[in-house]
């Protein structure tokens, strides 16, 4: 392989930038709990066996890479004891079939007015995450409670300034966080100089575009970058939805898989190489 480095390497901030395992994972199931509890009238403690493994199996089924709809999805399939049944693996594949994504779901299990991934479960999710403090700082309005402390306080940088720095080449972000959180993270881990554009929820929003799997926020970094139409991109990414991104904007595909049961679901989606961790990358000279 030829010792040449892109132009530019894109990368996704959790998960690869950011370790959220105990923070986003932790208020996906927080919120499918609270949320199932408020529904079916059981105490949340009751409803407190949710597999983790229900999130997995949806960031592999395309469509769910905003936690917000991942946790919307979750509660719908549990509160039918037909898909409840059916068990993570199953019940991603027929969604998958289906185009994936909260359009799929109403699709198979029609609409349930009692979950809004943009009301209900959005604010559980919200105060989770965020906690009392920050929720009022960011949301712009009081916390629905005073007393919760944020699951965002319990993340942690997967790579460090120096690093970062060291790669040679042209640095951006691509993520499915809401801006403030994405700035929030970038500031208490002071990796915000190394990059020189940060595309986020807000700014698909705000365009009018599609998160990922959509390749739009991979484009519009490279867009931000202005680099010219020859240059080579790569993204980095932990989920199969940033390797198909990767694939539609015609970037190189890098995955960071969490475990080994991610790799090869990389690799389907479209994964040209892994690596463990951002810091391979300073030997990754090798085109993928």
């Amino acid at each position: 392989m030829s010792r040449v480095l892109p132009s530019a390497i894109v990368f996704d901030m959790d998960g690869v930038l950011v370790d959220t395992t105990s923070s986003y994972h932790q208020a996906t199931l927080e919120t499918v709990r609270q949320v199932l509890a408020d529904l079916t009238g059981v105490t949340a403690d009751a409803a407190s066996s949710v597999d983790p493994s229900w999130i997995h199996a949806l960031k592999s089924a395309s469509g769910f890479n905003n936690d917000w709809d991942c946790s919307a999805a979750i509660v719908r399939i549990l509160l039918s004891p037909k898909w409840r049944a059916l068990g993570p693996l199953a019940a991603s594949e027929r969604l998958a079939d289906a185009g994936g994504g909260l359009a799929a779901v109403e699709a198979l299990l029609g609409l349930e007015p009692r979950v809004d991934a943009r009301g209900t479960v959005r604010d559980y999710f919200q105060l989770l995450y965020l906690g009392s403090a920050l929720y009022s700082a960011i949301e712009g309005r009081p916390p629905p409670r005073e007393d919760v402390l944020g699951l965002i306080d319990t993340e942690r940088p997967m790579v460090d300034l120096a690093i970062l720095t060291k790669l040679s080449v042209r640095r951006a972000i691509a993520t499915g966080r809401p801006r403030l959180e994405a700035l929030h993270a970038l500031h208490v881990f002071g990796l915000g100089s190394a990059f020189e554009a940060v595309v986020t929820h807000d700014d698909c929003v705000e365009a009018g575009q599609s998160g990922k799997p959509h390749p739009w926020c991979l484009l519009e970094a490279a867009r931000r970058l202005a680099l010219p139409a020859e240059a080579t991109c790569w993204y980095v990414g932990d989920t199969p939805d940033d390797m198909r991104a990767a694939r539609a904007a015609g970037f190189v595909a890098i995955g960071v898989p969490a475990n080994d049961e991610s790799r090869g679901a990389l690799i389907a989606a479209g994964a040209s190489r892994l690596i463990d961790s951002v810091s391979d990358l300073l030997s990754a000279g090798e085109s993928p």
